[in-house]
C-alpha cells in the first residue's frame, strides 16, 4: 500500500516536469573572454539553441554553436539547467558544455586539439517583447583539463597550467514552437 501511495505522489509532483509547458527555439551572439596565465584573449561564440521548460521554475536549454578566439576555437555543445528566481525574468543558469579546440601552432606556440569539458555558472536576464524572447546573460566557465597551450623539449611534451576559464556574456533570441 505505501509504494502505490509513494508512487502516485511522485507522479502528481513531478507531473509538470514530465511534460513541458512551453518549447523554445533560438539562438545567440556574445563575447568570450578566455582567462589565460599570460592574460587574456577575447573571442566571439554563435550558437543554436533549443529550450523545453520543465516546470514554472525550470528550464532545459541546449545549445549548439562554435567560438573563435586565437588559441580557443572550434565547435561546442553544451546543456544548461535555468533556475528562475524572479517571475520568469531572473535566472541562474547550471550547465556543462563541450568544446573540441582545433590545433594551432607557431614557431614558440603550440594550442591542443582537446575536447575540453567546462562546467558552467551564471546568471542571466529574459524579457520578452512582442512574440520574442530576449536574453542577456553571463557565464563563467572552468575547463577539463585547464592546459591550452603546450611546448616541446625533444621528444617529451609539456602540457601548461595555463587556462583558468571562459566568461561569456551572451545575447540571445527566442521564440516558442
Amino acid at each position: 500500500m505505501n509504494k502505490s501511495i509513494t508512487f502516485y505522489l511522485f507522479l502528481i509532483l513531478f507531473t509538470g516536469v514530465i511534460f513541458p509547458q512551453r518549447n523554445l527555439i533560438g539562438g545567440g551572439i556574445g563575447i568570450n573572454m578566455v582567462l589565460l596565465d599570460d592574460g587574456g584573449q577575447f573571442g566571439l561564440p554563435i550558437y543554436f539553441s533549443f529550450s523545453t521548460q520543465l516546470s514554472n521554475t525550470l528550464e532545459l536549454e541546449f545549445r549548439l554553436g562554435i567560438s573563435g578566439a586565437e588559441y580557443y576555437k572550434g565547435f561546442e555543445f553544451g546543456s544548461y539547467l535555468k533556475i528562475f528566481l524572479r517571475e520568469q525574468w531572473f535566472y541562474l543558469s547550471l550547465g556543462i558544455k563541450f568544446h573540441k579546440n582545433e590545433y594551432y601552432s607557431t614557431t614558440s606556440i603550440h594550442v591542443r586539439d582537446e575536447l575540453y569539458t567546462l562546467p558552467t555558472l551564471g546568471l542571466g536576464s529574459r524579457t520578452k517583447v512582442d512574440k520574442t524572447f530576449v536574453t542577456f546573460e553571463l557565464l563563467y566557465q572552468k575547463p577539463i583539463p585547464n592546459g591550452l597551450t603546450y611546448f616541446i623539449i625533444g621528444d617529451q611534451y609539456y602540457y601548461r597550467e595555463d587556462f583558468f576559464g571562459v566568461v561569456s556574456f551572451n545575447f540571445g533570441f527566442s521564440w516558442e514552437l
